[in-house]
């Protein structure tokens, strides 16, 4: 599969869970009249939170560092959503949102600038120490 592709499956992903925050966060008068569900909900967000960025950690490929990055966000915003801080969550999901965008094109542009490579550790061991961009 090549990264285009998986590229799209991401993007795909990223908006299935914001719809999926979206539909928490307009259900929040039914959550309330379940502890069961909020905890459900709080300890879902909360996994998700801590193994997307234990993954993230041990990628080497800039975008896939990138992904698992927002995987853990949307953790976040889930985690927040089962402690019933719907205001934070909404607000998090918004600014997420704008950060995101402007990390993703900043991405876009590194990679471009040192010739296409993506691999964050040829990057840095690369030409004895010297940096690749001109």
């Amino acid at each position: 599969m090549n990264q285009i592709a998986i590229l799209y499956i991401i993007y795909n992903e990223f908006k299935i869970w914001t719809a999926g925050i979206f539909i928490l966060l307009r259900s929040s008068p039914i959550l309330e009249f379940s502890s069961t569900a909020l905890l459900i909900i709080t300890l879902v967000g909360a996994t998700t939170a801590f193994f997307a960025a234990t993954i993230g950690i041990l990628q080497n490929d800039l975008k896939r560092i990138i992904a698992f990055s927002t995987i853990s966000q949307l953790g976040y915003m889930v985690l927040s959503i089962g402690l019933s801080q719907y205001s934070i969550s909404l607000f998090h999901t918004v600014n997420h949102a704008f950060f995101k965008a402007l990390l993703f094109l900043s991405a876009g542009q590194i990679i471009h600038s040192i010739l296409d490579q993506q691999d964050i550790f040829v990057v840095i061991l690369s030409n004895s120490g010297q940096s690749l961009i001109a």
